[in-house]
């Protein structure tokens, strides 16, 4: 909320938090734009170091971008540029397996925003044949898909939350590399269901997809822990949901955390939460939440009652805090992420919230590591 904190009160920003809960704050974020990279690449040592030959690597990778590697067998790996060198660079997670690269899929942001609910664009296809593709070569302007067409019939899971029924032509493919363009069915492509997929569809080897759904800008961007504007007395509640629906905390987890909720919600199931809060690691000389230091107290929550998930749905919680940065009032979201473990039969949550700086990972503290 760009106004000036002091004349902010406790209700407005409880306001703006309903609404993003909700899945009716307009939200705002940088778009994003996919390039294909080949040449000679290799991944080598403990570090799995990506080298590349391409005149372009320091315009198209910086530190945190965002990539893809596909192997000589088709296997698929995700994760983070660490450091980057004159001829290569480090992820920041460990690339399992992997000795030959053959393309290296990059999505780095624009200079563009955008704002509210927007067009975003998703292609689906093997690397090797957009860059045969003269409308897609030279990248594009939104993401690619993991599904990498085999002949296999399957569901595609979209990469982001699905907030409307596309029109007819929001699904072009082509066999032939883009020579010619044939319109699919958006309902079996794009139907927007609990589980963000597409109906059963045959990827044919060679196939190329674009689709054009309808989404909504995150609402959120990674902050520091800071200092508590108003009363500690305004911070009671920790809110968590693994419904399917976009008034009940799917943008938002899908804005923390980039998941998208799955569960279908019923009337049998808890799929949200609003929860007491039993305490808070206030540090008084800075009035922020102190996370991992023991001697400040925790963030400790009631217990979770989420039922099991369908569609292996992932939930989250968090708890929101009202604050101020430069005389503008904001809301802070501390947060974690909500896996459910079938075999034990829970969510392994420990009952804690750990503010961190921007984003962090921590081992599940109730299931063995």
């Amino acid at each position: 909320m760009r106004y000036s904190a002091h004349k902010l009160t406790a209700e407005d920003f409880a306001e703006q938090d309903l609404k993003i809960k909700s899945g009716e704050y307009r939200g705002r974020e940088v778009l994003l734009k996919t390039s294909i990279i080949e040449g000679q690449l290799t991944a080598t040592g403990s570090s799995r170091n990506i080298y590349i030959t391409d005149s372009n690597l320091g315009d198209l990778v910086t530190t945190g971008t965002k990539f893809y590697v596909v192997s000589s067998d088709g296997t698929v790996q995700s994760s983070r540029v660490g450091t980057v060198g004159v001829t290569g660079f480090i992820s920041d997670d460990t690339l399992n397996n992997l000795e030959t690269v053959t393309h290296v899929i990059v999505s780095r942001y624009e200079k563009l925003s955008i704002s509210g609910e927007f067009t975003h664009t998703e292609v689906i296809g093997d690397p090797a044949n957009i860059l045969l593709c003269d409308d897609l070569k030279d990248g594009w302007i939104g993401s690619w898909n993991q599904a990498i067409p085999n002949n296999q019939t399957t569901k595609v899971s979209w990469d982001r939350p699905v907030v409307e029924a596309p029109s007819s032509g929001a699904v072009l493919y082509t066999l032939n590399s883009g020579a010619s363009w044939g319109v699919g069915s958006s309902t079996i492509w794009l139907p927007v269901n609990s589980e963000n997929e597409s109906a059963t569809v045959e990827l044919t080897a060679g196939m190329i997809v674009i689709a054009s759904y309808k989404t909504k800008a995150r609402m959120t961007t990674p902050s520091t822990v800071s200092e508590i504007h108003g009363a500690i007395s305004d911070v009671n509640y920790l809110f968590t949901s693994m419904d399917a629906s976009d008034a009940k905390g799917r943008l938002l987890n899908f804005s923390l955390t980039g998941l998208i909720q799955t569960h279908a919600a019923s009337a049998t199931k808890i799929g949200l939460e609003t929860i007491r809060l039993e305490s808070l690691p206030l540090l008084p000389a800075t009035g922020k939440f102190w996370g991992f230091n023991a001697s400040a107290g925790e963030l400790r929550h009631s217990p979770l009652s989420l039922d099991a998930p369908t569609n292996d749905s992932p939930a989250f919680k968090a708890v929101n805090y009202n604050v101020a940065k430069n005389q503008q009032g904001f809301i802070n979201y501390a947060y974690a992420q909500l896996t459910y473990d079938a075999t034990a039969g829970d969510w392994g949550d420990d009952g804690k919230i750990h503010p961190v700086d921007n984003q962090a990972t921590m081992l599940d503290e109730k299931r063995p590591h």
